[in-house]
């Protein structure tokens, strides 16, 4: 009996052990089919609804109210939560984020919440014009290559950032990076664009074990303009 009692124990742990190897990964999938999915959906919306969407004053930028990437969280904002986060924000996406050199490819959401980022990434300030002053953006960081800002920490000094809307590519050409204290949060002001002397993108996400004290930021300067 006891003997039947240990391999019955020794089967239920093997069994936990194998859900607890492939739950990460099947989330990891799913946030990318999720990235993909809000891709296809942008490319629907006409540029009308993108600059409407850009002016909607009916979203957060409550940065303390977001919270780490987790795979509770990765499978409560996927298609196995109670939410379809892609059609609910619909209305709050505005343009495209592109990085060829990293196989970046995600959308970009008015205003942030923990559903958008795990979904794409998110403007940083309200009103924010692609191709004008400092156009800030946050996504968040994970150990898994090709989900979200994964390899942003990976980006070179002269790498173009492209952002998409319906009517132009805008070209962004990174001439500076770093890791900077979460509270650095004037990164993301108008007057960095005005001292740069060009319009900017400023492209920021949390990084590695020091995720809750330092920040990782690409800043690109406007280089190019091109219709669609």
């Amino acid at each position: 009996m006891k003997r039947k009692t240990r391999i019955t124990i020794g089967i239920i742990l093997i069994v936990i052990g194998l859900v607890l190897l492939v739950i990460p990964q099947i989330s990891v999938h799913l946030i990318r089919e999720e990235q993909n999915k809000a891709v296809a959906v942008f490319q629907e919306i006409r540029q009308e609804e993108l600059l409407e969407n850009a002016q909607r004053e009916e979203v957060s930028f409550d940065f303390d109210a977001i919270t780490s990437i987790t795979v509770n969280q990765a499978l409560q904002n996927t298609i196995w939560g109670n939410e379809d986060v892609i059609n609910t924000y619909r209305q709050d996406i505005v343009g495209q984020l592109i990085i060829e050199s990293l196989d970046i490819n995600l959308v970009i959401f008015n205003g942030i919440n923990d559903a958008k980022l795990y979904v794409g990434v998110t403007t940083m300030k309200p009103g924010q014009v692609i191709g004008e002053r400092n156009y800030s953006i946050a996504g968040h960081w994970s150990y898994n290559d090709g989900v979200l800002l994964s390899r942003l920490p990976d980006i070179e000094e002269g790498a173009i950032i492209k952002l998409v809307d319906q009517e132009n590519t805008y070209e962004y050409k990174v001439y500076e990076t770093a890791l900077v204290l979460a509270s650095d949060v004037h990164l993301i002001e108008d007057y960095m664009a005005d001292n740069h002397g060009s319009p900017i993108v400023s492209l920021m996400s949390c990084w590695t074990s020091m995720h809750e004290t330092h920040r990782w930021f690409a800043f690109g300067e406007l280089i190019n303009t091109i219709p669609n």
